[in-house]
């Protein structure tokens, strides 16, 4: 680098040869030094945006910035292209300088600053490059290595300090490759020392003044950080052999102290001392304090500190959540708060932040009101522990988050201004919240706070894991109303069990809403590595997975509410108990060949040689396919199949190269050559569509009967020729026996978007999108295949595939109206979508084929597993592509596979008709049961239903009715008139094979002599006693006692409020007249139990007589009485209430009944023929013990009244 020297010896003579007499000496000249271009004469990294530049000019001539092209370049860690240009503008003077600074940077550097900047500034680690043109004419570090974090070290330094170039350097350095060694050419200052800016000298002769600089770190302080609360530090330049003392002072000693005096030490040339906090009991805000340096010979020096109150006014959180949605407006704008840390997710990796909330002592009571708040802190002012207290001044708010259409607001305090820690406290005792909660809007009142969730009734239960693998979270829930028997505590998507409806539809997913909770990782980083979720606390792998349907007691941790909604946040495992147990075989449906459908979830190929990756959907590369293809062959081996359907495989052909072929070849490596073949159409391609179905088979099981077939364009309504793909039949022979059937493999438009057909709107009842282009499938499939497509004279059919429908949407009821029967229970599931469960994947058969099946199931492979673990290795750490991937069966695919089991014979007529039961007794009740009927069929597989036909002995068909293959009366029998009846009875099997007898039902004589009393009380209070008899006792007015003892007694207690108990047997209490007991006066009935007696209802039992069956009979549970502080109010609640299928919420129409409870009494009230309740017309009795026997569906009404 160029350099001057203070001092020269020159010597001089006028001839060639050394005269030395004549010598001159010259000592401690000045030169005045030139130099040839700009060069950077100090670099300020300072704190916060306290960053800046300066250029100097000793080049003899001003200089046009912008007209030379000068630009600053800043190459950011270690880049070799810079990250930050700034083209200077301006003039700088000869011995001048230009100083370049961040725009926020504090007023002493914008005081000496020529040109402001927005863009990013350096860090210590960054290299910055003087530029003429594309000329570098000099640099301070290297360009294109990254040191680490700084260049230099301890005081002379590019990081967090200012380095200033000496005055005997008077050009740049122009080498940018060079190792950069900041010591050679500059000197050192501590940060923020700002007083060399804007000046520059080189060269020049004598010393220059000596200076003094202070600076005092932190410069911002709380009143009870006390002492030593920050560290000052005074600098002098010039001669250092004598110690030097220091005169320090506090302009405000109320705020902050400081020592008299501190030294120098001879041969330093810095300093430190204390700078003290005094804590004060005023309420003054933050208080601005210079502290000042003094020294003989150095011009005075100041630095300012702010010391912040920690008297302050502080607002109780509650305040500020209020008990709304939002937070409370007369709370907003800065506020101070005061609790404990019950959670922190500190870092960008995490929340950025914690959750406060108050201490117990504090809170105010009031449970509509969270006593929590989340803190927003990127800046990492708290570095505390969870449990610590905590005061915190900052800008009261709302976070707002949207995902999947859904938006979050949580309050939060951010932009914080002060966060001191208090030390070490309790924490604040754990909130309790069980599921399912009344309203999910309940939830706002417990925002932020440190809360257990667990279930009303079992556990929670995963119902949900689709985001896992990205964003490390979990959907719980609990059992609810909606649950239909049979299910676990997982939500069921509503036409699954449910016909469609645009109310039913509503009001489930506002049930079912109250169920649900999501699990959350407080990560907020995609794809976490490790998964925090697996079973037992652990990390989730593909050996420690997590099921749809495991369960968990309860989770610890802070309600939290953003993106799609209210959530636990945890930063710990959560022990998951493996409820749904893996099926590592497939399940045992019995039958000699066994029959499958399996979505293969986009079977893509490639080029079939091994390349051609990505194709349009699948695997992304060879790697993945290979990952796809054996997780597929090891579920299709291992499923033990004779046939299987595929959907979504690449409709690619037949050929060697195609997706069908290389399943099939790689089947055929593992169970050997020659075990599976597929169904080749004879066709290019099976429709238009990019995946297509397909079939598999063994040829040592079953032999195809004549070509596969497929419906032509053009047919029925066109179903197929859009939209829906085309599907695919085959009659197959069972090489053992000879038997046929026929598979049809079927994927019907999915629920993703609309087709744009009639019907293919959503309309709200829950079958989504696309349901006409569907039903129309259902439709044109049916009317195909009574076509006869195949060939086969056989009748036994197997409709199998994706038909993207629940079982109780219309394209399976409308093929259950063609004659074809759902082979799987309603609880049978196959996929899983916005942790709701169903099955999309059906096998239906025609009733001659349902005969003989022997079995019908779900492997449950695929739907219960996390999309994490299938084949795919986006998104996935080089460590999570080994640790969550097996070459298994689970996870192959995304819906589970179908598996039905055959025996398969020909169908023969039934050949006999029995009924359980041949005679009845006289006098009995209309809608008696005679008895049931069963059929002797060669088909012991097959069902029957029954009819009475006209005939031979069918003189008496019109005195019975056939329900439920059972025999009831239509009349009440009496043998005097008639001893026997003569019916004619046909049994129809599945096959539609039928077989007709004649049968006759004798009529028992019974003696018809009245037993038992006949009581009638007086118009005052009696005591009624009958006796052990078929009593019938009328108390007529009066407060009366009634006791009917044994015996099916008629009791009526008439006007009054009577007590009435009608013992052991099935009894009558006539209420034929409602006043009889009406609010105020309402009789208890004390042993009312609708099934004592000798028969179960609607025979058997206590009854309540009334002129009119009621139409419907509910049961309202238990109202509050703190809710409803009258049994009036209770009964205008459970009158007039809009929903009268939920629990509590039951709204009376005419001439209906509910049950409810209130005040710990059970009550059964009728409506009159007015709506709403009327204290004076509407029927109310008390009943003792009761409800808990009520079930809380809609009732029977022949179970509990007759006329």
């Amino acid at each position: 680098m160029a350099a001057i020297n203070n001092s020269a010896n020159w010597t001089f003579n006028n001839s060639g040869t050394a005269l030395p007499t004549n010598s001159i000496s010259i000592s401690s000249g000045v030169i005045n030094p030139v130099a040839t271009d700009l060069f950077i004469s100090e670099y300020v990294e300072g704190s916060s945006f306290n960053k800046a530049i300066e250029i100097f000019n000793g080049t003899g001539a001003a200089i046009d910035l912008a007209a030379s092209g000068y630009k600053l370049e800043f190459y950011f860690n270690g880049n070799t292209n810079p990250g930050t240009t700034i083209n200077l503008t301006g003039t700088v003077a000869n011995g001048d300088v230009f100083v370049v600074a961040d725009n926020d940077a504090v007023a002493a550097i914008l005081a000496v600053t020529d040109q402001q900047s927005t863009s990013n500034f350096f860090n210590g680690d960054d290299a910055i490059a003087l530029k003429k043109g594309d000329i570098i004419i000099d640099v301070i570090g290297q360009v294109g290595f990254d040191p680490g974090s700084e260049w230099g070290s301890e005081l002379i330094s590019t990081a967090d300090n200012i380095i200033r170039r000496k005055s005997n350097i008077i050009a740049g350095d122009t080498n940018p490759n060079d190792a950069f060694n900041p010591s050679i050419e500059w000197e050192g200052f501590t940060q923020d020392t700002f007083n060399g800016l804007g000046s520059h000298t080189i060269g020049g002769g004598g010393q220059p003044t000596p200076t003094l600089n202070l600076t005092i770190t932190p410069d911002n302080f709380s009143e009870i950080a006390g002492v030593n609360a920050a560290t000052g530090t005074i600098t002098r330049t010039g001669d250092t052999n004598n110690a030097l003392t220091v005169t320090l002072n506090s302009n405000d000693t109320t705020e902050a102290t400081v020592a008299t005096t501190v030294i120098i030490a001879a041969g330093q040339n810095n300093a430190t001392f204390a700078v003290n906090a005094v804590d004060d009991a005023v309420v003054d805000g933050s208080q601005n304090v210079t502290i000042t340096a003094t020294a003989t010979g150095f011009i005075d020096v100041t630095a300012d500190v702010t010391v912040t109150d920690d008297e302050f006014a502080i607002t109780k959180i509650h305040d500020i959540q209020g008990n709304a949605t939002t937070f409370n407006a007369a709370f907003g704008g800065i506020q101070t708060i005061e609790g404990i840390v019950v959670s922190a997710f500190l870092g960008a990796s995490q929340l950025n932040g914690f959750y406060v909330q108050e201490e117990d002592a504090d809170a105010d009571g009031d449970s509509t009101t969270s006593e929590a708040i989340f803190v927003y802190d990127p800046t990492g002012l708290f570095s505390g522990n969870v449990g610590d207290q905590v005061r915190i001044t900052g800008t009261v708010g709302e976070f707002t988050s949207t995902s999947s259409g859904i938006s979050s607001s949580l309050t939060q305090l951010s932009s914080l201004t002060n966060v001191v820690n208090l030390g070490a406290n309790n924490l604040p005792t754990v909130t309790n919240i069980q599921f399912p909660v009344t309203s999910i809007a309940d939830l706002e009142s417990y925002e932020g706070m440190l809360v257990n969730v667990s279930a009303g009734t079992g556990d929670l239960t995963v119902t949900e894991h689709f985001q896992l693998g990205r964003f490390g979270q979990v959907v719980l829930s609990a059992i609810g109303a909606s649950n239909q028997l049979g299910t676990d505590g997982r939500l069921e998507q509503y036409t699954q069990f449910n016909a469609p409806s645009v109310s039913g539809y509503a009001a489930y997913l506002e049930e079912i809403a109250n169920r649900r909770i999501i699990l959350d990782d407080g990560r907020s980083t995609q794809n976490p590595d490790p998964i925090l979720f697996g079973r037992g606390g652990n990390p989730l792998s593909a050996t420690n997975t997590l099921r749809g349907g495991d369960t968990v007691s309860s989770v610890t941790g802070v309600l939290d509410q953003r993106f799609e909604g209210y959530r636990i946040q945890t930063s710990t495992g959560v022990n998951f108990t493996p409820a749904n147990s893996r099926p590592e075989t497939a399940p045992d449906v019995g039958g000699t060949i066994k029959v499958a459908s399996f979505n293969v979830l986009n079977f893509f190929n490639g080029n079939g040689t091994g390349g051609g990756f990505p194709t349009s959907r699948g695997a992304d590369t060879s790697a993945e396919f290979t990952r796809q293809r054996d997780k597929i062959i090891q579920a299709i081996i291992n499923s033990g199949t004779d046939v299987l359907g595929l959907m979504e495989i690449e409709n690619d052909g037949y050929g060697s190269t195609s997706a069908i072929q290389d399943l099939v070849n790689g089947l055929n490596d593992v169970a050997g050559a020659g075990t599976y073949a597929f169904i080749n159409p004879g066709i290019s391609q099976l429709g238009t569509d990019e995946i297509a179905v397909g079939m598999i088979y063994k040829p040592g099981q079953v032999t195809p009967i004549g070509s596969a077939v497929t419906v032509a364009n053009g047919f029925g309504q066109g179903a197929f020729d859009n939209n829906n793909r085309k599907p695919l039949a085959q009659t197959f022979s069972q090489n053992s026996t000879g038997e046929q059937f026929t598979a049809v493999v079927n994927h019907f438009k999915s629920k993703g978007s609309s087709a744009g057909g009639v019907g293919d709107a959503d309309a709200g009842d829950g079958q989504g999108l696309s349901n006409g282009t569907r039903t129309r499938a259902s439709e044109d499939l049916a009317a195909w295949l009574a076509t006869n497509p195949t060939g086969t004279s056989d009748s036994d059919y197997l409709i199998l595939g994706d038909l993207n429908a629940y079982a109780q949407e219309d394209p399976l009821t409308t093929l259950a109206n063609a004659g074809y029967t759902n082979l799987l229970a309603d609880t049978s599931y196959s996929y899983v979508f916005n942790g709701q469960w169903g099955s999309l994947d059906h096998a239906l058969a025609t009733g001659s084929l349902a005969a003989q099946v022997t079995g019908a199931e779900k492997w449950h492979i695929n739907a219960d597993e996390p999309n994490v673990l299938d084949y795919n290795t986006e998104f996935k750490s080089g460590g999570q592509q080994t640790s969550l991937y097996n070459p298994d069966q689970f996870r192959a695919s995304d819906h589970d596979p179908v598996i039905v089991g055959l025996n398969l014979y020909t169908a023969q007529n039934p050949t006999n008709i029995n009924l359980s039961e041949s005679s009845v007794s006289e006098n009995v009740p209309v809608g008696t049961v005679v008895g049931t009927f069963t059929t002797i069929d060669p088909n012991l597989n097959d069902s029957h239903t029954y009819s009475l036909v006209t005939g031979n002995g069918s003189t008496d068909n019109g005195a019975f009715t056939i329900s439920n293959n059972q025999l009831l009366l239509n009349v009440s029998p009496d043998f005097e008139s008639q001893s026997s009846y003569s019916i004619r009875v046909r049994t129809t099997d599945q096959s539609n094979l039928i077989y007709e007898q004649e049968l006759t039902v004798t009529i028992n004589d019974v003696d018809d002599t009245p037993s038992g009393l006949t009581i009638i009380g007086s118009h005052r209070a009696d005591i009624l006693i009958g006796r052990q008899d078929d009593d019938r006792i009328s108390g007529l007015n009066g407060n009366d006692i009634i006791l009917g003892l044994n015996g099916s007694d008629r009791i009526n207690g008439g006007h009054g409020k009577d007590i009435l108990v009608g013992g052991n047997d099935a009894d009558f209490f006539i209420y034929q007249d409602f006043s009889d007991s009406i609010l105020g006066k309402s009789d208890l009935i004390h042993d009312f139990n609708p099934e004592e007696g000798d028969g179960v209802p609607p025979t058997g039992g206590d009854r309540i007589v009334l002129n009119n069956l009621p139409t419907a009979v509910f049961n309202a549970g238990i109202l509050s009485r703190k809710t409803y502080s009258t049994l009036g109010a209770a009964l205008d609640a459970v009158y007039t209430d809009v929903d009268p299928n939920t629990l509590g919420n039951q709204a009376l129409d005419v001439n209906q009944a509910v049950f409810l409870g209130w005040n710990q009494k059970t009550y059964l009230s009728v409506n009159d023929g007015l709506t709403g309740f009327n204290a004076n017309s509407d029927l109310l009795i008390q009943l003792l013990g009761k409800l808990d026997t009520v079930t809380t569906e809609t009732l029977t009404p022949n179970n509990y009244f007759t006329v």
